[in-house]
């Protein structure tokens, strides 16, 4: 089954460097365009296919942990977002970057992969692990360049990856991305995507939230199949 910490690192990542960047990010992607940065674009259709191969691995495992589908497929385009902006800065300051091309055994490992991984996923999930690979050792040798140009000090990991992330979110926010608004409207007061994505409420409650991670698990389990990911919810006895 795929890792769900890697899943959770890479949604989680993006919205919080996006979220909290105070980005532009305006609706002036063309149809069928997930989204666009410093000329490089992410088509839609790219976006959708990864959320339904990796769903359809994920229903596979009935110990994981569903999520919102909606919460997913935005958090698969940012991180893509985020994953441009490291390879613009790591050829600004010089950090090395894993291979464009991801080795199938690489990808295995990432996700943890075995007999799962087929000709059909293969591009999805090497899309999503040339994202991670970008999302993980170049943020945090970013932020050790960035603290130590001149390499005398040994700087902390944690601290390294903050300060990484601070410039990945500074680039997005003078870079102004562009995301189709299918992902939410990002709202300037609540620091979010300020959207109902959850076109057919499960209660008054999961209707009032705007954003799906925000759902408690009992939520997520009971939204209609197509609004979630994961394993089908085991009935109550």
């Amino acid at each position: 089954m795929p890792r769900q910490r890697n899943l959770g690192a890479l949604s989680a990542l993006a919205c919080l460097v996006l979220v909290a960047s105070g980005c532009d990010l305006s609706d002036g992607a063309r149809p069928g365009l997930a989204a666009e940065v410093a000329g490089e674009q992410l088509e839609l259709s790219t976006v959708d296919a990864a959320v339904q191969d990796y769903c359809a691995v994920l229903a596979e495992e009935p110990r994981a942990e569903p999520v919102p589908t909606a919460s997913l497929r935005s958090g698969f385009a940012l991180a893509w977002l985020q994953a441009v902006a490291v390879e613009n800065l790591a050829a600004q300051y010089d950090v090395p970057l894993p291979p464009d091309t991801v080795d199938g055994a690489v990808v295995r490992a990432t996700w943890g992969l075995d007999g799962q991984l087929t000709d059909e996923n293969r591009d999805t999930f090497e899309w999503l692990t040339w994202i991670e690979l970008r999302l993980d050792q170049p943020v945090q040798a970013l932020g050790t360049v960035l603290l130590d140009p001149d390499g005398v000090a040994e700087v902390p990991a944690p601290q390294a990856f903050d300060r990484g992330i601070a410039e990945v979110r500074a680039w997005l926010d003078e870079n102004a991305p562009v995301v189709n608004p299918v992902f939410g409207e990002y709202d300037d007061a609540t620091g979010r995507f300020d959207v109902d994505l959850l076109s057919v409420p499960v209660s008054d409650e999961a209707g009032a939230i705007a954003e799906p991670s925000e759902l408690t698990a009992a939520q997520v389990a009971a939204l209609p199949a197509d609004q979630r990911c994961g394993p089908a919810p085991v009935p109550p006895a």
